[in-house]
């Protein structure tokens, strides 16, 4: 990705990211507003990029990619202490024969001590759907990775409705964050 790529598409990702962060706080936002303003920062992307093909692929994986972030919103179990701290999306490498998945999800997040059947739910629902494979989960004290596997899907396959938790009655401390190894 280049400088200019980036900081053409970055707003995008930030965007949708605040998003999810806002729902997932209970707040309303309308969706027509909310679609409305993730296309209006696509286009300012494209007139900065410019058009063509690699600009309409590029496109059609912004878009994918956030339609498999609100999926993953609306499955991941809305718990105080439970969250995700570190989201990565990388293509995986073509394959052949039967294998059709396309890009690798792994997922990094911390969780209270009693919350691990949470990460057990999460892998519950997505094994539901069967354009995404997952990994069996690791657990390295409250923090756990998850790899998802995912393959292409169209459009009209993205049903999934964002029902957002109701507040919490008592606040749960959240779990203490390791040290970062700057190493």
């Amino acid at each position: 990705m280049t400088p200019n790529f980036a900081q053409a598409v970055d707003p995008i990702f930030l965007y949708v990211l605040a998003l999810l962060d806002r729902i997932s706080r209970d707040t309303k936002p309308k969706p027509q507003e909310e679609r409305a303003r993730i296309r209006a920062l696509i286009d300012e992307a494209e007139a900065r990029l410019g058009s063509g093909t690699e600009w309409e692929l590029a496109k059609y994986a912004l878009v994918s990619w956030i339609d498999e972030m609100y999926d993953i919103a609306a499955r991941l179990p809305h718990k105080a202490g439970f969250r995700l701290t570190q989201v990565t999306a990388v293509p995986l490498p073509k394959r052949t024969g039967k294998d059709k998945y396309v890009a690798r999800l792994t997922l990094h997040g911390v969780m209270a001590s009693d919350q691990d059947t949470l990460v057990s739910q999460f892998l519950e629902e997505i094994h539901k759907d069967p354009h995404l494979r997952a990994a069996p989960a690791d657990f390295r004290g409250q923090e756990f990775t998850l790899k998802i596997d995912v393959t292409a899907q169209p459009p009209k396959k993205y049903q999934t409705r964002f029902t957002p938790p109701p507040p919490a009655k008592t606040p749960v401390a959240e779990p203490e964050m390791p040290p970062e190894d700057d190493s």
